[in-house]
């Protein structure tokens, strides 16, 4: 753990998206194919993908009221949206 510097702030401030795959392997790993399209990411792609996985989590959550069995169906529920949105 290196602790809290600015020198650790100033190499952290900026993101670094890198470009990866269609298998998600981004272009500096030995296991990146070249030759492949590659996916360009950035904040707003990563938000896109994410943000749906999380409303729908917190709204299935917010209706557990509704649910007969709350304890079997919210955790289904869950690991059902990651697996689906990931």
């Amino acid at each position: 753990i290196s602790g809290i510097s600015m020198a650790n702030l100033k190499d952290n401030w900026s993101p670094e998206y890198y470009d990866t795959d269609a298998n998600g392997f981004p272009r500096h790993s030995s296991k990146f194919k070249s030759g492949t399209s590659t996916v360009p990411w950035s904040f707003q792609t990563l938000l896109a993908l994410f943000f749906p996985s999380v409303t729908g989590i917190m709204a299935g959550s917010n209706r557990s009221a509704s649910l007969t069995n709350a304890q079997n169906s919210i955790p289904k529920g869950t690991l059902a949206a990651q697996l689906t949105t990931t």
